[in-house]
């Protein structure tokens, strides 16, 4: 079988920091299964004594882990086999391996280390020192920008001023209120009335000597009469005001009713 050249590929070199399954990716290399790695992986773990989990589903996890690894570097053995140095980090460990493809054949060379995860490495630690830098620089900043600031309560005098603006303006809405209250009480009583058809005017007469706005129901229907307002009377709804005089009741019912 013809051996691939690598030697000269243009992307080699460029996929160093780039993750594993990208690289590949973009090399056009075959995929790097799940099965391979774990037929190659055990006899590695085993050889460099690690403590990582050698359980089948421990190792799916690294291998998932070094799909997403980092490159650290590549080389070119022989013109024909591809060198992949590869690091993940998978449940609180580091893991350092070398993976070689020749031929489109991928296996494990070697795992270089496996070691506790630092510290510093860890998300929960960069998060924690993220959140704790932020904290500093907004007290430090607030320190620059406002030092020796501390709260100064309101003079006396000012307070008495705020006392006396709200005294006012409680006193300027009872005033509202009280002079809306007057308003209300002072406008005058509006009566209605709700002419029948084939209803008697004496009737109207009597209701409005009975609401005080004639003196004498007998004397206010010879007024209709002599005025001749009474035969143009229509059935409806009349409204009156209380205060009103015979002549302004008689041109109320002149100008018909409000409601028919």
């Amino acid at each position: 079988m013809q051996e691939t050249s690598y030697s000269s590929h243009p992307l080699i070199e460029s996929v160093v920091y780039k993750s594993f399954s990208r690289a590949i990716a973009d090399i056009g290399l075959p995929e790097f299964t799940h099965q391979v790695f774990m037929r190659e992986i055990t006899p590695h773990l085993k050889s460099i004594g690690s403590r990582f989990p050698d359980d089948e589903r421990s190792l799916s996890k690294m291998w998932k882990a070094i799909l997403r690894g980092e490159i650290i570097a590549t080389e070119v053995w022989n013109d024909e086999i591809l060198v992949f140095y590869v690091r993940a980090e998978c449940a609180g460990y580091l893991v350092d391996i070398r993976l070689t493809c020749r031929g489109g054949q991928w296996a494990v060379q070697s795992v270089v280390s496996i070691s506790p995860r630092p510290l510093v490495r860890s998300v929960w630690f960069r998060r924690t020192a993220y959140v704790g830098s932020v904290l500093i620089a907004a007290v430090l900043g607030y320190s620059v920008h406002h030092p020796g600031t501390q709260p100064v309560a309101p003079a006396p005098q000012q307070v008495v001023s705020m006392h006396s603006a709200e005294t006012a303006g409680t006193r300027n809405t009872t005033h509202e209120a009280s002079s809306s209250s007057q308003a209300e009480a002072s406008a005058p009583r509006t009566i209605t009335f709700t002419l029948s058809r084939g209803m008697a005017l004496s009737e109207l007469s009597r209701f409005l000597q009975s609401q005080h706005l004639v003196n004498d129901a007998t004397a206010f229907d010879m007024a209709l009469k002599k005025s001749g307002v009474d035969r143009h009377i229509k059935p409806g709804v009349y409204t009156f005001r209380e205060g009103m005089n015979e002549s302004q009741i008689i041109h109320v019912l002149e100008q018909g009713p409000s409601k028919a």
